[in-house]
């Protein structure tokens, strides 16, 4: 809980030290340290369901692209002369 309140003091003299620069006319509109940590909304879920969709899809054409790769140059080897 201390640190708690040797945290706010401080924003609160930051706070102090900003408004002394403002021009006359200007306003803070926020002060403070932003939301640490990873803020997930109720859209995230979707994006990232979605998101793990088409990964999945993708990866599916790797192998089929390394067998392609693969089964296709040996079927392009055997049937030209080496000569």
């Amino acid at each position: 809980m201390g640190v708690m309140l040797g945290a706010m003091r401080v924003v609160a003299a930051a706070e102090d030290e900003l408004r002394l620069r403002l021009d006359p006319g200007e306003k803070l509109l926020w002060a403070g340290r932003p939301a640490q940590g990873i803020v997930l909304t109720g859209q995230d879920g979707y994006a990232i369901a979605f998101g793990v969709l088409l990964v999945a899809a993708g990866l599916r054409f790797i192998p089929m692209g390394i067998y392609i790769f693969i089964v296709g140059r040996l079927f392009a080897d055997s049937g030209t002369d080496p000569d």
